[in-house]
């Protein structure tokens, strides 16, 4: 009777390795993927963050536009705010150019949305310059 009672101990004991074993391996798969969900957050909010540059860039790209087209010269430093970012003027230049008889002025214009509540190497910082040329008569 005494060889069955070894038995049963030592079964109870590999048990346990094999509950704790368990334990540990659903535990570290549950903080992996609680790890590759934040990842995949922080992604899609500076993706978000991104976009939303681009367009205040491309508003500013917008107004200079308009500038030259009503004043038919460079606008002056310029610094705006459209939500969460800062629109600023970064380079404007004119050059006269000629096709034939035909004469045109040809603008340089590039604007740079950078966020206004946040610096550079902040996690949630963005920026984002665009450049347009444009022809008039």
């Amino acid at each position: 009777m005494s060889g069955r009672h070894i038995g049963r101990r030592r079964q109870r004991g590999l048990s346990l390795v094999a509950a704790i074993f368990l334990l540990t391996t659903l535990a570290s798969l549950i903080a992996l993927m609680g790890r590759i969900t934040a990842v995949q957050h922080t992604g899609s909010a500076l993706s978000l963050q991104s976009s939303r540059a681009r367009f205040a860039a491309h508003s500013g790209i917008e107004w200079g536009r308009w500038y030259l087209h009503a004043k038919r010269s460079c606008p002056p430093a310029t610094d705006f705010a459209i939500g969460r970012f800062r629109v600023a003027l970064e380079h404007c230049s004119a050059a006269v150019v000629s096709d034939g008889d035909d004469r045109y002025t040809r603008f340089e214009i590039r604007f740079g949305a950078r966020s206004s509540d946040r610096r550079f190497g902040d996690p949630d910082y963005a920026a984002h310059s665009l450049r347009a040329t444009l022809l008039l008569r």
